[in-house]
């Protein structure tokens, strides 16, 4: 199916002129031409060259409160490290990362405040209006200029902010059990479905065969799921994402232990070496969780599940309203100091978290595309919430007086949120 291929350079359509011929259905015609794109996409982003700019806004982005110069240089070099480890290219600049750093500053000047007195880039650099652009903007332009980075990291992304959920304290160690003994396989393996699907409308699939979406139930959530039948088909994503923590144990990154004395259940653990890199990984794509976090609030205090209200069925919500709802329930929030992550809340993020929840079935489209529960219902779809929120950074309780943790407990962590959150009740 790759023959006869021409691009018409007059009006820039592709003609598929092989497609004419063997009069392939629009569905085919579709598909065809989604993994042609996706193919070329792929070759695209393995061969791109990483920017001095993309360095630069990604370190600042980690360090939102401030980094000095100097760190600023030591950072950016070891991140430069990491990308050529990764056999991707670095643009070639010849000159040394002082140089390339300050370049890249002035370039990127207008997304930050001036350096203070004490050589630090301003600790509010993000948050304060900054020149001719403000705050959010600002966020905004520093991650358009990541977003080159973020592509070449996003399969060891998945598994190292999967590994970050158990908490950087229990996953960081030598996997013999206690603090630091690591986060048992399997439990890995739900969670690195559950990203997947997060993912899934953000990134380029990393295989054609890995386009189509898996559906979400209970059992990916809580349980281990059988690879027998209709659910084998996560036993692709399993065995991909398997060799992407080969590559990490190969890589010194990761380890794989038992798990304690007696427990005899395989675990995978974060060596100490491999902190600052799941560190550095969760910093860049954990925008992506509260954007799907916010996205699957909105749902939550605006779709009607069935025998809620006058209706016995479903009360559809149109996906724009959606939209608007999680853009209001993310600027809530980040006046309330609980979102700091600015780019998680913007209309596009928004949309592809809700393109996601209905591709694997917790959503879908009724009665004039109107959005609604999947056939898990309302009862799923709080599960998959709570889900994601293990995701979230784990630093604090939602309760003040708590242990220091988020505990996520069946049904608790729903009824928190609107108690905490008012803008989050429900109809």
């Amino acid at each position: 199916k790759n023959k006869e291929i021409n691009i018409n350079n007059n009006n820039n359509n592709m003609n598929l002129n092989y497609l004419n011929k063997r009069n392939e259905t629009q569905e085919e015609r579709k598909e065809i031409i989604l993994q042609l794109a996706y193919a070329v996409m792929r070759d695209l982003n393995q061969n791109a060259v990483i920017m001095s700019t993309s360095l630069t806004a990604s370190v600042l982005l980690t360090h939102r409160y401030g980094i000095s110069q100097k760190d600023l240089y030591r950072e950016s070099n070891w991140l430069k490290s990491l990308i050529r480890s990764s056999n991707s290219f670095v643009d070639p600049i010849p000159f040394d990362s002082k140089y390339i750093s300050l370049r890249s500053i002035s370039l990127l000047r207008p997304s930050l405040s001036s350096l203070t007195t004490n050589g630090r880039l301003g600790t509010k650099y993000i948050s304060e209006p900054s020149n001719k652009i403000s705050g959010s903007e600002g966020i905004m332009e520093l991650h358009m200029y990541r977003n080159q980075l973020v592509h070449v990291f996003k399969d060891e992304g998945i598994v190292l902010v999967a590994m970050a959920a158990g908490g950087i304290g229990k996953v960081v160690g030598n996997g013999n059990g206690g603090e630091g003994g690591g986060m048992k396989r399997r439990e890995l393996r739900r969670n690195i479905r559950v990203l997947w699907v997060m993912w899934r409308e953000e990134f380029i699939p990393s295989k054609n065969s890995m386009i189509e979406y898996r559906s979400i139930r209970k059992e990916d959530i809580e349980g281990e799921r059988s690879d027998e039948g209709e659910d084998g088909k996560w036993k692709e994503i399993d065995e991909y994402y398997e060799a992407v923590v080969e590559y990490l144990v190969g890589e010194g990154v990761i380890g794989i232990g038992k798990g304690g004395e007696g427990e005899g259940e395989e675990v995978v653990y974060v060596k100490e070496n491999g902190e600052r890199r799941m560190i550095w990984i969760r910093e860049n794509y954990i925008n992506i969780v509260y954007s799907h976090w916010i996205a699957s609030l909105a749902v939550l205090s605006s779709v009607r599940a069935k025998g809620v209200g006058s209706s016995n069925e479903t009360s559809g919500v149109e996906e724009g309203f959606l939209v608007d709802r999680g853009m209001w329930i993310g600027e809530g929030m980040i006046r309330q100091g609980e979102v700091e992550y600015r780019e998680s809340v913007n209309k596009e993020a928004i949309r592809n978290a809700l393109l996601a929840m209905i591709g694997c079935g917790l959503l879908k489209r009724g009665v004039n595309g109107l959005i609604e529960y999947g056939s898990g219902g309302e009862a799923l779809f709080e599960r998959w919430i709570e889900k994601v929120s293990q995701f979230k950074k784990r630093e604090r309780s939602w309760k003040s007086g708590g242990s220091g943790e988020q505990e996520v407990r069946s049904g608790v962590l729903i009824y928190e949120l609107l108690s905490d959150f008012p803008i989050v009740a429900k109809y």
